[in-house]
């Protein structure tokens, strides 16, 4: 989970770090911030869907074995 919630942060902080690029008119900085902020978008996604997901639920379900649900 805290490794989903760095890569967020840092891919909102790269967004913003194009974005100015973009409105200083550094045209090809910002396309790279931007490439690299949604890249880092995209392996939160995947490390909490992939690894955090299941690892919730195998823990979630533990915890309902062991209270007699």
């Amino acid at each position: 989970g805290v490794g989903t919630v760095v890569l967020s942060g840092l891919g909102v902080y790269v967004e913003r770090f194009a974005l100015s690029m973009f409105e200083t008119g550094q045209l090809e900085l910002g396309a790279w911030a931007a490439v690299m902020g949604a890249v880092a978008f995209g392996f939160s996604y995947l490390l909490a869907t992939d690894q955090f997901g299941p690892r919730l639920r195998r823990l979630l379900g533990a915890d309902a074995d062991a209270d007699g649900r």
